[in-house]
Parts: C-alpha cells; sequence; structure tokens
C-alpha cells in the first residue's frame, strides 16, 4: 500500500542485499507498530470507558508477542515477494518502466 502511494519505493526498484534488509525491517516496524497502537487503544478503553478489555500485564504481552512473530513472518513474506516476485505490476504515471519489464520483452511476462 505504501508504495502505490509512492510513499517508500516499489519493492522491484532496487536489487540490492540491503534494500530486501530494508523492506523487511520497515514491514517489520509497521506490524509490531499496529499491534502496539491497538494495546493503546485498549488501555485507554479501560480508563475512559471501563471496558475492561486488558486483563492483565501477561495478557498485552501476551497480544504483543504473536503481532511481532506474525510481523516478523508478513516482513518475511514480503522480502520474498519483492526478491521473487513481479513487483506491483504497471509503472505508475511518468515512471519510467525498469528495463526488461515492457510488455513483450520479459519472458516471465508473456504467460
Amino acid at each position: 500500500m505504501l508504495a502505490r502511494l509512492d510513499m517508500v519505493p516499489d519493492p522491484k526498484d532496487e536489487t540490492h542485499r540491503r534494500h530486501y534488509v530494508g523492506i523487511g525491517i520497515v514491514a517489520f516496524a509497521l506490524g509490531v507498530a499496529v499491534g502496539g497502537l491497538w494495546e493503546i487503544v485498549e488501555w485507554s478503553s479501560d480508563n475512559v470507558l471501563g471496558s475492561q478489555l486488558q486483563l492483565s500485564n501477561s495478557d498485552t504481552i501476551g497480544d504483543l508477542i504473536p503481532d511481532s512473530l506474525g510481523s516478523l513472518r508478513g516482513a518475511a513474506l514480503l522480502v520474498v515477494w519483492a526478491r521473487w516476485g513481479r513487483g506491483l505490476g504497471p509503472p505508475h504515471p511518468g515512471r519510467e518502466p525498469r528495463r526488461g519489464t515492457e510488455l513483450g520483452t520479459d519472458p516471465a511476462l508473456r504467460r
């Protein structure tokens, strides 16, 4: 989604190892941040509305661990997709396509 909004580069724009490491770090960090924000919502709801969403500190940590593991899995899948996938599809308006990705020139696109 961030690449479609041109907030981060298309995963297929670079092919260096540091690019893939960066993709993994950003994806992991965003996933963990969303889990942390949800815990803030739970805490706020408990203190403002008395909803009792957070049962204990163990409940919070018990939520953050699977959030982190899911984020790690998602980041790994995104790196695999960026490395061996096809990118986002057609280039954005005003963007030059990468060499070899024009329709008809890349054997992988001739399906």
